[in-house]
């Protein structure tokens, strides 16, 4: 295969634009914060200090985990802020991991990556979004296994069977013309990590044979199975939906029994608890076993307290979420049920053409061959949009088979004016095609706008790198920096590895920071005069400081003037004459 080949320049446009969203919008947003700031303390500290603080005589006497952070027996951000519900360290330790291999590789050319930690965050991120790529890349590959080993049960004269990567190109073009599935490919959301294992789960589901086996569920349906549970115990507990509406497509199709469900369910799931619970537990330092997505369960079902979070109308994933996340591939997706082109050709056919004999046959309407992979999708949102609460990113799991039902539309578009020997394309086919095409093209042209409006969407990252030039260029070459982080800030960028990066950038100045997280206790300042310098969302300083520099953000799309608009968002305050410069 040379790199020429259609697959191969598919792969090289998806990694290309999921690097490219990176290297644009290279700080993160508070939804990503435990899993960033976690892999800065996997990769740095270990687990070492969680053990050491176990056995410690704080850990016995005093017990609380804020305790522990205040004594610095185990340094890490999640003790000090932990959150409204704990999460897993897996993602993290695995990320830490990965980058701790990397450090070795490097180590023997005399370059320590612990030395560069903006560099080392992007590392983290890149590594996540290679395991994104591999795991669409495996799915295009399952969708041409399944094309060659398993064909659509109905085929017609103006659906010829074709070269079956041609589908599995359309899945991965569709997917990185989208501003959703490659923009947050290296962010680290539970929802990201649980989507890789989801991509992996519907690999093997395409994979499995179409007849139900005999003896048991095939190894392809039974790896599928694991997958799925696994996603749903260790990264995201909602995933129960999608476990009920794939697992009712297999019990559909006869690929899994009941009983083998319940067989495979329970004893995955032992094995998950085993694996997570005892990592979680000890670097929470709670005292008692912690299973995150657990606790995740109850507090967002029984005590729904994810509505205090936002009430969305029950049509907003139909309305408002699907439409922005697939813009206008999203009529591509009815094309993979409705023969809407083949009926369109047919149909000009007989105009042009009256038949002579009454043997051709008029094509069905709908085509149910990929109906058990793309129903689970669709009952998966009607399930989900009963929840109050409703974001984006709760729809990442299935967002690849929705692109594979767009896909579909699109290869049978192509199908339909492709010309064969017996007949030519009519001129309806043609354009559906090319309006087919036009609509990817015009779904990448909205994506590049999504992410021109994104590049400002972190202001708080942004001021504290202007911060760290402001000190770099100061003249102080000894004495103490310390940093008030508000909520706003500290929501829009600012990360241990940008707090680690300032540190570095001005040697022989030690930097410290307070940060104001989203625990009620920790949302006011104490004492300003103990700070040298703030990151602020108000305007106004506190009385003896001045505003050195503003980080812009809060962009908005004014299509009139086709231009983004941003503002002020983020203020760099600094102390009365604390510095020359």
């Amino acid at each position: 295969m040379t790199f020429f080949a259609p697959r191969t320049l598919c792969q090289a446009l998806l990694v290309a634009v999921f690097t490219a969203y990176l290297y644009a919008c290279p700080h993160s947003k508070v939804e990503e914060s435990f899993q960033l700031q976690a892999t800065h303390d996997m990769y740095y500290y270990g687990v070492r200090p969680a053990f050491a603080s176990l056995f410690s005589d704080n850990n016995r006497i005093r017990g609380t985990s804020a305790a522990l952070a205040a004594a610095g027996s185990a340094p890490y951000d999640h003790l000090q802020y932990p959150g409204v519900v704990p999460r897993t360290f897996v993602g993290p330790l695995l990320l830490a991991a990965m980058c701790h291999a990397c450090r070795l590789v490097l180590l023997p050319w005399g370059w320590d990556l612990s030395h560069h930690p903006w560099l080392l965050q992007l590392l983290a991120r890149f590594l996540l979004l290679t395991l994104h790529a591999h795991a669409w890349f495996r799915m295009a590959r399952a969708v041409d296994v399944r094309l060659r080993n398993y064909p659509p049960r109905q085929r017609t004269s103006s659906s010829p069977t074709t070269a079956p990567t041609r589908m599995g190109n359309y899945l991965l073009l569709i997917s990185a013309c989208q501003f959703h599935v490659p923009f947050y490919a290296s962010r680290m959301l539970p929802n990201v990590f649980a989507t890789v294992v989801c991509l992996h789960v519907y690999s093997d589901w395409l994979r499995a044979p179409v007849q139900p086996s005999s003896v048991g569920p095939h190894a392809a349906i039974r790896k599928a199975a694991i997958g799925l549970v696994t996603a749903t115990g260790v990264f995201r507990c909602d995933l129960i939906l999608l476990l009920l509406t794939v697992g009712l497509s297999w019990l559909w199709q006869r690929q899994l029994t009941v009983r083998q469900a319940l067989r495979i369910g329970v004893a995955t799931g032992i094995v998950i608890l085993c694996v997570t619970v005892p990592i979680d537990s000890l670097l929470w330092q709670q005292g008692t076993l912690v299973w995150p997505e657990g606790q995740v369960f109850y507090y967002n079902t029984f005590l729904n307290k994810s509505s205090d979070w936002g009430v969305s109308a029950w049509h907003w994933y139909w309305t408002s979420a699907l439409p922005k996340a697939m813009l206008l591939t999203a009529l591509l997706v009815p094309l993979s049920i409705l023969r809407l082109p083949e009926k369109l050709d047919y149909w000009e056919r007989h105009l042009r053409f009256p038949p002579t004999t009454p043997s051709e046959v008029a094509i069905s309407w709908l085509d149910q061959s990929w109906a058990p992979f793309l129903w689970p999708a669709f009952g998966f949102v009607a399930l989900y949009s009963g929840l109050g609460h409703k974001e984006m990113r709760f729809l990442f799991p299935v967002l690849p088979l929705l692109n594979l039902a767009a896909a579909i539309g699109m290869d049978r578009l192509h199908k339909a004016a492709l010309p064969r020997k017996d007949k030519p394309a009519t001129k309806t086919a043609r354009l559906a095609y090319w309006g087919g095409m036009a609509a990817v093209a015009v779904t990448l042209v909205g994506s590049v706008a999504f992410t021109a409006v994104s590049q400002s969407n972190y202001p708080g990252g942004e001021a504290l790198e202007r911060l760290a030039r402001h000190v770099g260029l100061s003249h102080v070459e000894y004495g103490t920096v310390r940093v008030h982080i508000d909520v706003a800030s500290a929501m829009t960028g600012v990360s241990l590895f940008g707090q680690r990066a300032a540190s570095q950038s001005t040697p022989g100045v030690e930097w410290i920071f307070d940060k104001s997280g989203y625990e009620e206790e920790n949302n006011k300042v104490s004492n300003s005069s103990t700070y040298t310098h703030m990151l602020s969302e108000s305007k106004v300083p506190l009385p003896g400081f001045h505003t050195i520099d503003a980080a812009r953000g809060q962009p908005r799309l004014c299509l009139r003037e086709f231009r983004i608009e941003t503002h002020d968002t983020i203020f760099v305050f600094e102390k009365e004459g604390w510095s020359t410069v």
